[in-house]
């Protein structure tokens, strides 16, 4: 399983200010070079269930189980100006289903109460075995680890199956089943450290493996080779690294920094994969492209979008969303590497502080090569789209929905090859090994079938492993 980082919000003052970034070059720079990568369904985005009674549900975070179901820790307020709330635990009755069923309130550790700012992050580890809660208690913060099968089955719970570490956090990615990446703020700036989970929780040990992090917390997460990347999410720092910088560090310059408790340095660090948004929320999808979320809430700058970026020695390429319909100043992201869907939710409705209640979560998905109308099926009307725009190479640019499935910015014989090729794939199944030609089909192909044949044509990596400290 992908390791993931799936942030949720912290933005409760300037001391607290953890996914923030100022514009380090605008938007519109990006590019989209990566136009056919993935394409927004309005139609699969979801409201999570409002409150069950009365109160207001405070933010909400997402994670995936190892067989693609959602599980979410969303907070209960009572009263939607008091600071502690009470965390329910669901789970999706099904891969897909949005149908999300109460589990029961996730029991605390002794003395301990729970942000109305909602959790810190939701982590499932790479085999599915374990999950960990950062509980986003500003006083005493707190991490939980617990077996899966333990935190959904209820009557486990009476015997506190969770354990709690006391230990300074802000968002978190797994390395292995034992060893949990921790971005957390440290003095002026932040810091990354590994806990072990298997050590004591009266005794934690959890040293830091990148230190001098000259702003506030960001993400962390690995890639396929192992190594690590983190971000300064707000710069605090004169002549430091900006808001937003990702930089990456080598699977076997972090694994020396935990065995010999010698941290790495960020800012002198000159591997800089990029400096966007806040890298407040960092994801690598199954193609090993990186996902970053984040935004600029206080600082006015670069917000209302996340990315899907291509890192390339040469220059990244760039993928840009916005789904929202409305403003919103950052976006919390959450990868299914099961399903390849990307969901992005703004945690608060409208301005800061104030309650959610029937959160909005919008899913972006790869489309189907061949897939024009984005239903999740390769047939005749796509087809029929690609045949109503055939030879169509004006402004505005071309899409896969406009039957430019090669993203050339014309539609020809080459984008029909491609739906040819993929003829009768679905979401579920493989490509059919034929095409077939349905007499109404084969009337339309008549007429174009001349003019696209005259014109020119046109890995995932295994995840490595290594020894890290026992």
């Amino acid at each position: 399983m992908t390791r993931h980082s799936f942030i949720a919000a912290s933005f409760v003052a300037a001391s607290f200010i953890a996914a923030i970034a100022l514009l380090s070059h605008p938007v519109a720079a990006l590019g989209n070079d990566l136009i056919n990568l993935y394409d927004e369904f309005p139609e699969k985005a979801f409201h999570f269930p409002t409150s069950p009674g009365p109160g207001y549900r405070g933010p909400t975070v997402f994670e995936n189980l190892a067989d693609g179901r959602l599980i979410a820790v969303s907070t209960l307020l009572d009263d939607p100006e008091a600071f502690v709330g009470t965390p329910e635990l669901y789970v999706e009755s099904y891969v897909g289903s949005r149908d999300f069923l109460y589990v029961g309130d996730l029991p605390l550790d002794a003395g301990a109460s729970w942000s109305a700012f909602g959790g810190a992050f939701l982590e499932v580890s790479p085999d599915g075995s374990r999950v960990a809660i950062g509980d986003n208690d500003f006083g005493t913060p707190r991490v939980g680890v617990v077996d899966t099968a333990d935190l959904l089955n209820v009557t486990a719970w009476a015997g506190m199956p969770i354990d709690w570490f006391e230990v300074p956090h802000f968002t978190a990615s797994w390395w292995d089943n034992q060893f949990l990446a921790i971005n957390a703020s440290a003095g002026a700036g932040s810091q990354v450290t590994f806990l072990d989970t298997l050590s004591s929780p009266a005794s934690p040990i959890n040293p830091t493996v990148i230190g001098n992090i000259g702003g506030a917390s960001a993400a962390v997460s690995f890639d396929a080779e192992g190594n690590l990347y983190t971000g300064n999410g707000y710069d605090t720092a004169v002549g430091g690294s900006d808001t937003g910088t990702i930089k990456r560090f080598e699977a076997a310059d972090w694994a020396a920094a935990l065995v010999g408790a010698t941290p790495l340095d960020f800012e002198a660090e000159t591997t800089v994969i990029d400096t966007l948004l806040s890298a407040g929320g960092l994801e690598f999808d199954n193609d090993g492209n990186l996902i970053v979320g984040g935004g600029d809430y206080f600082g006015g700058g670069q917000t209302d979008f996340f990315s899907v970026v291509l890192i390339n020695d040469a220059a990244n390429e760039y993928r840009v969303f916005d789904p929202a319909t409305d403003t919103v100043s950052q976006y919390v992201i959450v990868y299914n590497e099961v399903t390849g869907e990307i969901l992005a939710y703004e945690p608060f409705a409208t301005e800061f502080g104030e309650a959610v209640d029937n959160t909005l979560v919008h899913v972006v998905a790869p489309r189907l090569a061949g897939d024009a109308n984005g239903d999740g099926s390769v047939d005749g009307l796509d087809y029929l789209v690609w045949a109503g725009n055939f030879g169509n190479s004006e402004p505005p640019a071309l899409t896969a929905s406009d039957g430019d499935f090669n993203g050339d910015g014309t539609v020809d014989g080459n984008d029909y090859l491609i739906w040819a090729g993929n003829y009768g794939a679905s979401l579920s199944s493989p490509p059919a090994a034929a095409v077939p030609e349905p007499a109404a089909l084969l009337l339309l192909a008549t007429g174009v079938s001349a003019l696209w044949l005259r014109r020119s044509p046109r890995s995932r990596i295994m995840a490595a492993t290594m020894s890290a400290r026992t």
